[in-house]
């Protein structure tokens, strides 16, 4: 367990290096930052703020010096350390990484309730789908697909257009109450719900399938049994895989959502910080954006060892 700790560790290092650094010549390369935050000013002005801003200075020089204040600790004007540090955000005119922490709570908090709704909802679902037949489960199976098939932001509109237009009985957009994560969690979680609900019932029929499940059905076990203590633990395994992906997904997946329901979190801010060329912000949602990604599938593997202690990694 250690090992795949310390290799989970190294594979992050090369993410951020190799996303940070593409991130690093593409956002430069998008234009000037200057000409976006002041507007239209005279070419005397824009020079001495891209010289104050460091923006003058050749590529690999900013490249260097972007390495040396994330490596280098060092003391601000007012005496604070900065280790890690990338940068002030060019519009607030603060630390990038406290501006992306000020919203970061906002995303996660979102996220979670949309995981624990796509967990609660399609396990079950893909459960009930696979031990009946009929009408009922190809029922459920159809709402899925069409679920999964459904971009978020016009399934985001149609709830809109229904409960906040016509039914006027939640908030269109906005935060701070728990009506306000409704609509924006029901969103994050269809796609999630829709997959795990289907592939729910396709690890469980699998299982129902195998050997050891037709001996316990022999012993004399009954059907509820044999399902919660013998197929279910073997058919989780690919859900927890689903459930990885889904971890990683609602947070960096969060961007439509958020600026379609105007919630103040990460995804909203990375827009708009692209749009600003506020590049230090960018950076820093990226960052934290790989390092959720990484302990996403980290905890994946830890789950699996739990799950299946015959599992083994190199």
């Amino acid at each position: 367990m250690a090992r795949l700790i310390v290799n989970r560790l190294i594979q992050l290092v090369f993410v951020i290096v190799a996303v940070s650094s593409l991130l690093f010549v593409l956002m430069r390369a998008s234009g000037d930052p200057v000409s976006v935050l002041y507007g239209d000013i005279d070419n005397e002005t824009r020079l001495k703020l891209r010289k104050e801003l460091g923006f003058d200075d050749p590529l690999i020089v900013q490249y260097g010096r972007f390495w040396g204040d994330l490596l280098i600790p060092k003391f601000d004007a007012r005496g604070n350390l900065r280790w890690f540090d990338f940068g002030d955000s060019l519009r607030a005119r603060r630390p990038a990484m406290q501006v992306v922490l000020d919203n970061l709570g906002n995303t996660v908090q979102l996220a979670l309730v949309s995981l624990v709704l796509a967990v609660i909802v399609g396990i079950p679902l893909g459960i009930f789908s696979a031990i009946t037949r009929g009408l009922p489960s190809v029922f459920f199976m159809l709402m899925a697909l069409i679920l999964q098939s459904t971009p978020s932001f016009f399934l985001g509109i149609i709830l809109v257009l229904i409960f906040a237009v016509q039914l006027r009985v939640l908030p269109p957009f906005g935060y701070g109450t728990p009506a306000h994560y409704i609509m924006p969690a029901i969103c994050l979680a269809a796609f999630p719900m829709a997959r795990l609900a289907r592939l729910m019932r396709s690890a469980l029929l699998d299982v129902m399938s195998l050997d050891y499940i037709r001996t316990a059905r022999a012993k004399g076990l009954s059907n509820s049994m044999v399902i919660i203590r013998h197929a279910l633990r073997n058919a989780m395994i690919p859900i927890v895989t689903a459930i990885g992906l889904d971890i990683a997904f609602l947070l960096s997946g969060s961007v439509i959502i958020e600026n379609l329901f105007a919630w103040p979190g990460i995804g909203r801010q990375l827009v708009t910080s692209t749009f600003t060329r506020d590049y230090n912000v960018v950076q820093s949602i990226v960052f934290i954006i790989a390092i959720w990604i990484v302990a996403a599938f980290l905890l994946v593997d830890i789950t699996y060892k739990w799950i299946d202690p015959r599992i083994k990694y190199d």
